[in-house]
């Protein structure tokens, strides 16, 4: 199965790594890491993630507070959101209009 991430979801790794950078070079290192170990899980094992509502899943970086918010359809993930866990949760919601606009053409 193959993964894509929206602009948005590219633009949320962009800050954390810009974020993380400022303090370790290192630390933003690790970021990238998790969030491809997380890809490479999700393109193995798509369902893996928690369900949120009808048809979004949820899944949890592993060394930093950040989840990675998803559909699966056609044979692909396809990464809304990667927001951090203290901000408010519905906010990833603010995408879905994108998300179900590439979908309808698709399919």
């Amino acid at each position: 199965m193959t993964y894509q991430l929206s602009d948005s979801a590219v633009a949320d790794v962009q800050a954390a790594i810009d974020h993380y950078r400022a303090a370790s070079r290192g630390i933003a290192i690790g970021f990238i890491e998790d969030v491809a170990r997380c890809l490479r899980l999700l393109s193995r094992n798509p369902y893996v993630g928690s369900s949120i509502g009808q048809s979004f899943r949820r899944m949890p970086l592993n060394r930093y507070p950040y989840f990675l918010i998803y559909q699966v359809a056609n044979n692909q993930v396809y990464v809304v959101s990667v927001y951090h866990q203290r901000r408010h949760p519905e906010r990833w919601r603010n995408r879905v209009q994108e998300t179900a606009a590439v979908y309808t053409l698709a399919a």
